[in-house]
């Protein structure tokens, strides 16, 4: 949380702001990819339905709820983040090993 702290707010800010209102449906229903959507459950930010959306217009997607994380999963729930991911690409056959 730390390294979030440290973000400069006004250009954090306007990272946020350029996005509002982008469209990137195209983009993601493009991708082939395996992808995991890993929602927090209280993320006011991207709201879950967002990611449910996002999650419906990628072709080789998984959609799982964090229901103790908003919008920082990895340092809100970083074990059960960890495990989340190890699992999908365990699946998929993709080492974890460094």
């Amino acid at each position: 949380m730390e390294r979030f702290r440290k973000n400069d707010p006004r250009g954090y800010a306007a990272l946020a702001l350029g996005m509002v209102g982008t469209d990137n449906r195209t983009i993601l229903e493009s991708l082939t990819v395996p992808v995991l959507v890993a929602a927090g459950a209280h993320d006011i930010l991207l709201p879950p339905s967002l990611s449910r959306g996002a999650h419906e217009l990628l072709t080789n997607s998984e959609f799982v709820m964090m229901e103790t994380a908003a919008h920082f999963a990895p340092y809100q729930a970083p074990a059960a983040f960890a495990a989340l991911v190890e699992n999908f690409l365990d699946r998929r056959g993709i080492s974890t090993q460094v």
